[in-house]
């Protein structure tokens, strides 16, 4: 029941905002929730590498491709309506940092950039913990 969302849920990243881990072997993590239209937030994708990717023995793009069906452990689905109302000036949904000046992000952007901030955060807080 392999997925190709043909629409892109989340547009590349500007070059300079926050770097996640990308790994040689699996796509990013954007282009995993493009590619299945499942978000996932940088610390269960690490998740998904470490604990389904490595043990699963197939390529990335089999991986990908047959997540749902096969890999993945319980998928919500949520059907969205109406209108998502936030405020421009809120940097945590935004996205200024991660796009261009002008753009206009979706919802699957903001909670990207919310999700990418937490991870931020926490990062973060653990180099201040265990480099001090």
């Amino acid at each position: 029941m392999g997925c190709n969302i043909e629409k892109t849920l989340i547009h590349p990243i500007d070059k300079t905002a926050y770097k996640e881990t990308i790994h040689e072997n699996l796509v990013s993590r954007e282009e995993f929730i493009n590619q299945t239209g499942i978000f996932v937030s940088p610390e269960y994708f690490e998740y998904i590498y470490d604990m389904e990717f490595k043990k699963s023995g197939v390529s990335a793009e089999e991986f990908v491709q047959n997540y749902e069906e096969k890999f993945s452990t319980c998928v919500q689905e949520m059907p969205l309506h109406g209108t998502f109302k936030y405020e421009v000036m809120d940097e945590d949904v935004n996205c200024v940092g991660e796009y261009d000046e002008c753009y206009e992000p979706n919802i699957w952007e903001i909670v990207n950039a919310l999700a990418r901030n937490s991870k931020a955060q926490f990062d973060k807080r653990y180099d201040l913990i265990y480099i001090t």
